[in-house]
């Protein structure tokens, strides 16, 4: 049996002598969490200052979207609070929200420009007519 355990001393010496510091999982390891934080956790810590930034900008008479989708108009603000109007006229409700429920200030409506349409036979057709 002491010939058995000195025989394992002896390999476990040698293997230790033979070994050589290898750094090349270390950098592959390394590699992969930066890219990891690169592309993952950089651009989410990003979108939430953005939405931080947002949420300290509201004011009074902002239109505002909540990330349920609902739309209203911020009537009050307290320090962790929002109170939006929605609807119009009598049907209007007033509604209170955590500031982190609001996701973002309403976009605004785009407005198409009225087409004019140009007069018959005033010479700009495409070529066709006439021939």
């Amino acid at each position: 049996m002491t010939h058995f355990v000195q025989h394992v001393a002896i390999m476990t010496a040698q293997t230790a002598t033979k070994a050589k510091a290898s750094y090349l999982p270390t950098l592959i390891m390394l590699a992969l969490f930066g890219g990891v934080w690169y592309f993952f956790l950089r651009p989410r810590r990003q979108a939430m200052k953005k939405q931080m930034s947002e949420q300290k900008s509201y004011e009074v008479g902002d239109e505002v979207v909540t990330i349920g989708g609902l739309i209203g108009v911020v009537v009050d603000l307290d320090a962790d609070r929002v109170t939006i109007r929605t609807g119009a006229g009598s049907t209007s409700t007033e509604l209170v929200f955590l500031k982190q429920a609001i996701k973002s200030k309403a976009p605004q409506p785009v407005v198409a420009e009225p087409q004019t349409e140009s007069p018959e036979g005033d010479g700009q057709g495409d070529g066709a007519e006439g021939q």
